[in-house]
């Protein structure tokens, strides 16, 4: 089964893949519909694609479609973490000695945002909010030593330098320049 034929089977033919594997039948769109729909609505939710067969939908149904259980293709609540798994990573954040934490805008809701922000408040971590990619093969960005330059967003650079991996700023303590690896602010 694969998400992007909407649930269905792989194709089994060059013709069908051209196609995009249509249901053949008002009983599979059916089916296609309701398992896109609950592909849309499990986390990490998105859009879903369906393609349905425009004769099929234009032809007359030559019986009525047999009832079917909607509820064997509803989304799968989140599951909430054991009690006893929440207590072990509290400990070990607890014991932490430098704690770091990516936390980035993973949900949505003010709520969301502040729980993260109080954790990170009560074991003392560092947050890094987001990350970005700076050099690529195909496009080396350089950290001139002769020049003071500033991150985006108050941020720091991660530079390739001759002395190893440093900071933007440890790299202009030294007076030096490297390859700009990332961002991260």
């Amino acid at each position: 089964m694969t998400p992007a034929t909407g649930g269905m089977n792989p194709p089994s033919t060059p013709a069908a893949a051209a196609m995009g594997n249509p249901p053949s039948s008002p009983a599979a769109a059916r089916e296609a519909l309701l398992r896109a729909r609950w592909i849309a609505e499990t986390v990490p939710m998105g859009p879903v694609y369906v393609n349905l067969d425009a004769e099929m939908q234009e032809a007359a149904l030559a019986e009525p479609v047999a009832p079917l259980d909607a509820a064997r293709f509803a989304p799968v609540a989140a599951s909430a973490p054991t009690a006893e798994s929440v207590a072990q990573a509290a400990a070990l954040l607890k014991n932490a000695k430098s704690p770091v934490m990516l936390i980035g805008r993973a949900s949505r809701s003010l709520e969301g945002w502040n729980a993260r922000v109080r954790l990170a408040e009560a074991i003392g971590a560092r947050v890094i909010t987001d990350l970005k990619r700076v050099s690529k093969p195909g496009r080396r960005i350089y950290w001139r030593k002769d020049r003071s330059q500033r991150v985006p967003m108050l941020g720091v650079a991660i530079l390739s330098t001759s002395q190893g991996v440093l900071t933007s700023r440890s790299a202009q303590e030294r007076g030096i320049g490297g390859e700009v690896i990332c961002y991260v602010w």
